[in-house]
């Protein structure tokens, strides 16, 4: 169980900019205000209006086979071997629904969210595709939310973005500098995930902003894995569920441009 989330938090795109928040319970209950919780000086005049929102996890299921010749080469780790393929099919199941999920059995998708102002929504930044629709993306963030900050598009995206160059010729794109660290765009870090649309689809093709406080990633604890030698002979089929939600919490910490 624990090799199986160790993989999962390298291999999900969607994981490493949102982070994941743990809980014990079926869902995770969540108040948003308008105001984002802004203290005040002396006693409120008024209750500020707010939304309370349950972001309920759903069960996910993996079932990867192995043959009886895998699992008895002693040259094998096969714990460690099906934790990475488990992982991989949770990982590539995962960023979809975080992305295109309908919110019915399912994590609600940043895509799916409507377009909007206010925490609830999404707002979308419509234009042309070219270095000012990246500058006024970024202007379009609230300076609260700019800490921790990440772009998140797909790799047909991240090669045109490539080409962009700012008035003085300067390239906005800007190789990682080691391993670990992400590619950036002017400064800030990009992730990369094969289901985010094309520019040309007129879709939501960027999505801006601080995913921590904007994308609220929740999973109950526990990995349920059970080993089945009898229905599909002669495989050995790994039956693995886990539990997972996700919904906007803030949808004014992102901003998504589509092509107009």
């Amino acid at each position: 169980s624990s090799l199986i989330s160790y993989n999962l938090e390298k291999l999900s795109c969607l994981r490493k900019a949102c982070g994941v928040q743990f809980i014990s319970s079926d869902s995770f209950d969540v108040i948003i205000e308008e105001n984002g919780g802004k203290a005040t000086w002396g006693t409120p005049e008024a209750k500020e209006p707010f939304v309370k929102k349950f972001i309920k996890v759903h069960e996910l299921v993996a079932e990867p086979k192995a043959t009886s010749k895998l699992i008895e080469d002693i040259k094998i780790d096969i714990e460690e071997f099906m934790a990475l393929k488990i992982a991989e099919s949770f990982a590539l199941a995962e960023d979809e629904a975080f992305l295109h999920g309908s919110g019915i059995e399912m994590p609600m998708g940043i895509l799916n969210t409507p377009a909007g102002k206010t925490p609830g929504f999404i707002e979308e930044v419509k234009g042309a595709f070219n270095a000012d629709a990246i500058f006024n993306l970024i202007d379009k963030l609230d300076s609260f939310y700019h800490a921790n900050t990440a772009f998140l598009m797909n790799k047909e995206t991240e090669t045109e973005i490539k080409k962009l160059k700012d008035g003085s010729g300067r390239h906005l794109w800007q190789n990682r500098s080691n391993e670990v660290a992400n590619n950036t765009i002017l400064g800030i870090p990009v992730f990369v995930s094969n289901f985010m649309p094309n520019i040309e689809s007129k879709e939501r093709s960027i999505i801006f902003g601080n995913f921590q406080k904007g994308y609220k990633i929740v999973e109950k604890m526990g990995n349920y894995v059970m080993r089945d030698p009898f229905t599909e002979r002669p495989f050995i089929k790994f039956y693995t569920s886990k539990k997972v939600g996700g919904d906007v919490i803030d949808g004014n910490a992102l901003k998504a441009f589509r092509l107009a």
